[in-house]
This record gives structure tokens, C-alpha cells and sequence, in this order.
């Protein structure tokens, strides 16, 4: 005669399974709870393959999800859909969200309590977004920091919307029209080409053709600052190219060279083995390079108190601006500026043209949208070299504002 089957942790398996409640299912060793949601059967894993632990399990799984049947009923409070939010994107070993990213959103919503703590999520709606948005400009709060604020809510809304808290995320159906947009914000102060010579030619160094090339490519900091041998394409009928691949977006490009930017980086492989193009004096590339711009245009401002206070930045808007005006085609603007969207480039610079550039900027870029071909960022193709040293711009007079990076 057999002996009977024990109900110790990890034996007689064959008796738990045939004792286990009907609400408790096991699949290839896994035990699940069913339930009911709106007349279907959902199963939730136990993570467990132990049927006493399985029975431990299962009624605080229960009381669980009856609860947020309840929270969607009544409503949640705003502060608990923001921490459920963090604890399931912030809280991981490996979170996908970069560091910097986690810190804007935590920033952004100490921000926005007095609005939203101890609203419920059903009452944020369009219209208490629409005055949100007002009482920040009222403040005086940039358009960009609105948006930044705005994007911060429609992340958690959009987590309470895949946990059925909510039918619809509210930021969303603003529209274009409802958001703010940060292209309303002051003109930068356009510099000409002269000018950024004669800032360039106070620094003798490497740094001084870093500034240069940022207005004769139109490149971010970074990409030019960073810029390695590896990065440079030779060919005999294209010339010289750069290829970025260390690029915001995520997306190479590649960028041909006119001949006043050949010559620079000629110049600079010439002057040493170093893989950084442009080194400094201490070898490798360039640290801190805002902060020696700035300490670089400053003391020319002080020896000449009528020199624009433009921002290292402000050589891609130079470079982006001379383009358009001289009837090079938005989306290859759009393109070598690397933006990812082509609206991105005639919100910023269509405002810098006359009347009749604008008007053609925007028929080649709805001539494109209408044709039903997708702009794709990641699209390898090259444009032919523009000529800014020709160009005197402009001095557009407005605030400097911020020595930061812009987003576009």
C-alpha cells in the first residue's frame, strides 16, 4: 500500500494541484488567480509554483485589484497616479528613462502641486489644463518650461490610462492650438559673419575654428566639439564630409563641407596625431566649451561694449537663417540641422525671412507633405556646401536670454 501524499512545502505536488481552489489555476508549474473584469476571466501570475503560497498570494492580489476597481469608480488623487507612475518607471534596477529625464519630471512636479495636489485625475481636464497653462504665463514662466510642465502630467495621465483609471489622457486632445509653443518666445540676437570672426580671431587656439565651424555647418556644440578623424569622408567629387554620429536625435547625418570649412579642419589635421580634431592644449578635445565662449565673448563686450551678446548657440540659428534666406530647400535645412521634424525648423526660422522666402519655405515643405513622403531623419543623403562667410546679416535686437543649450 502506497503512502500518502504530504502536504510539506515542495512534495506531494500531485495533491495540491487537485486541492487548489477553483479560482486558483496552475500552468506549467505557475499558479494563477482568475477573476472577473467586466464579464471577462483575467489571470494574474502568483509567481509562485508552491500551492500554500499560492494560497497566501491570491487574496492580496484580489484585495488589490479591488481596489483599483474602487480608485477608478471614485477617482485617484493625482499624488497617488504620479507615485504608482514613479515606482513603475523610476523604482527598477535598470529604469529606461535617463537619469537627467527622471530629474526633470521629479522637478517638474514639485512644481505644479499647488495646481494638481489633491486634484483627482478626472478632474484634470481640458479646461483646467487651459488654465494651468494661463496662471504659469502669468507668472512669467517661459513657454518651454510650460511645455516641459505639461509634458511631466501627460506622463502619468498616460500611465493612468493603461491602468484603466482614466478613458482618455486630457493633454493630448489640447491639440497644437491649446499647447504653448515655444517658438512665441524672444528673437535670438542674430550675429553676422564678421562679427564671429572677429570673436573667433581672439583665440588663436583650436577653440577659435570651433567657432567658426559651428556657422559655416550649422552643427551643435557637441558634434563639433567631439568631432573625430574617423568622423571625416573623403571623396573626389563631394569633397570633404563629416559624418555625426554622437548626434542629439540619435540619427547620423552627414554634413558637406564649403571650402572655408575644409580649410579649417586641413588646418587643424595638420597640427597634430591627436584622434580629437580639434584639441586642446592639454590634449583631447575641448572641457567646458560654453564656459570658455562665454569668458571669451564677455571680455570682447567689455573692450567693446556695442558687441551683440550672441550665445555659442547662436552660430546654428546663424548657419540655419543664411540658409534659408540664400533658397536652400527647408528640408534639407531641416535635415543638416538634424532637427526631427521639419515644423521644428519653420517654427524657429521662418520668422527671420522676408515675406517671400517664408511663403516658399512653406509651399516646398507642404508641396513634400502632400506627396505622401514620410521625412525620415535617418536618411544618409548630403547637401551641397553653403558659402555664410558672404553673408552680413541683420543684428536682430532682442535679449540673449539664457547661455543653456536650446532644444532645437
Amino acid at each position: 500500500m502506497g503512502s500518502q501524499p504530504t502536504n510539506k512545502r515542495g512534495t506531494g505536488r500531485r495533491r495540491s494541484i487537485r486541492a487548489a481552489p477553483s479560482n486558483l489555476i496552475c500552468r506549467n508549474g505557475i499558479y494563477y488567480v482568475r477573476i472577473q473584469v467586466e464579464g471577462r476571466e483575467r489571470r494574474v501570475s502568483l509567481d509562485t509554483t508552491d500551492l500554500d503560497e499560492a494560497r497566501i498570494r491570491a487574496p492580496k492580489i484580489l484585495a488589490a485589484l479591488k481596489a483599483d476597481r474602487e480608485d477608478a469608480k471614485f477617482g485617484v488623487l493625482w499624488q497617488r497616479a504620479a507615485l504608482s507612475y514613479a515606482e513603475y518607471v523610476f523604482d527598477v534596477d535598470k529604469p529606461d528613462l535617463k537619469p537627467a529625464t527622471i530629474a526633470r519630471y521629479k522637478s517638474s512636479w514639485r512644481v505644479i502641486r499647488p495646481w494638481f495636489d489633491g486634484k483627482l485625475i478626472h478632474q484634470i481636464d481640458q479646461g483646467f489644463l487651459l488654465k494651468f497653462i494661463r496662471e504659469r504665463k502669468a507668472e512669467g514662466k517661459s513657454n518651454g518650461t510650460i511645455l516641459n510642465n505639461l509634458v511631466s502630467v501627460s506622463v502619468v495621465l498616460d500611465h493612468a490610462l493603461s491602468m484603466q483609471w482614466l478613458p482618455v489622457n486630457p493633454v493630448l486632445l489640447l491639440g497644437r492650438r491649446g499647447r504653448p509653443r515655444r517658438t512665441d518666445a524672444k528673437r535670438y540676437p542674430m550675429p553676422t559673419w564678421p562679427q564671429i570672426e572677429r570673436l573667433a580671431s581672439r583665440n588663436k587656439s583650436a577653440f577659435g575654428d570651433i567657432i567658426l565651424m559651428l556657422a559655416l555647418t550649422g552643427c551643435r556644440q557637441q558634434e563639433i566639439v567631439g568631432l573625430r578623424r574617423s568622423q571625416l569622408i573623403r571623396d573626389k567629387d563631394a569633397g570633404l564630409s563629416l559624418v555625426l554620429t554622437n548626434t542629439k536625435s540619435g540619427f547620423i547625418r552627414t554634413i558637406r563641407l564649403n571650402g572655408t570649412a575644409r580649410d579649417i579642419v586641413e588646418r587643424q589635421l595638420k597640427s597634430g596625431p591627436d584622434d580629437y580634431i580639434f584639441r586642446s592644449k592639454e590634449g583631447g578635445k575641448f572641457k567646458a566649451a560654453s564656459a570658455q565662449y562665454i569668458t571669451m565673448r564677455d571680455s570682447l563686450r567689455r573692450a567693446d561694449p556695442n558687441f551683440p551678446l550672441f550665445r555659442m548657440h547662436d552660430l546654428r540659428h546663424f548657419w540655419a537663417v543664411q540658409a534659408l534666406r540664400s533658397g536652400m530647400n527647408i528640408f534639407a535645412v531641416s535635415r543638416n540641422l538634424g532637427h526631427s521634424s521639419v515644423m521644428t525648423t519653420e517654427q524657429h526660422y521662418l520668422r527671420y525671412l522676408n515675406n517671400d522666402d517664408a511663403l516658399r519655405a512653406r509651399m516646398e515643405a507642404s508641396l513634400v507633405d502632400s506627396s505622401g513622403i514620410a521625412y525620415d531623419p535617418s536618411d544618409p543623403l548630403t547637401y551641397d556646401a553653403l558659402d555664410v562667410t558672404s553673408a552680413v546679416l541683420p543684428h536682430e535686437v532682442g535679449s540673449g536670454g539664457s547661455d543653456q543649450e536650446r532644444s532645437e
